[in-house]
């Protein structure tokens, strides 16, 4: 909208020393074919924030693989990507391709932004939050979250 209304008040300031309405045509289409490249540019790929190569699971008939790299134990028939970089099977849970430690697969589920946690435990982004409540806990908003104790930032306590 701001980029409309500056190409028309150039095509408007144009239009009054212009001579003739030809070359007002010519520049305006020329304002408008910069613009766009500009709203393109602006949403391309190319823009300040990079898009970086995202691995993902893949999970084949005998095999499951994060990043290309297979992931020793893990069990094809049962495995589940949960989101958020997690994933289990029927036996373990794993975050990014690497086995989380003690977490309890079968009551594992994930909270969103990078939260997860079993029945016993909250991880966030596969490591364990020494001190948080997983009875209480509960996300908040940009990566906040919180139990019946203690407020988090980023898988972090919040100093008081």
């Amino acid at each position: 909208m701001r980029t409309t209304t500056i190409i028309l008040a150039a095509a408007l300031a144009f239009a009054l020393s212009a001579p003739t309405a030809g070359a007002f045509t010519q520049d305006c289409m020329a304002q408008n074919e910069r613009a766009t490249t500009l709203r393109k540019h602006e949403n391309s790929h190319h823009s300040k924030k990079k898009r970086r190569g995202r691995k993902k699971y893949v999970v084949t008939d005998f095999d499951v693989l994060y990043g290309g790299k297979k992931i020793e134990g893990a069990s094809a028939m049962t495995f589940k990507v949960l989101g958020d970089g997690y994933a289990k099977d029927d036996f373990d849970v794993y975050y990014k391709g690497k086995k989380v430690g003690d977490a309890t697969a079968m009551s594992f589920k994930t909270l969103g932004h990078g939260y997860a946690m079993d029945d016993f435990t909250v991880y966030y982004k596969g490591k364990k939050m020494a001190g948080a409540s997983a009875m209480s806990f509960q996300v908040l908003e940009d990566g906040y979250a919180k139990d019946a104790f203690d407020t988090y930032y980023k898988g972090r306590k919040c100093g008081r």
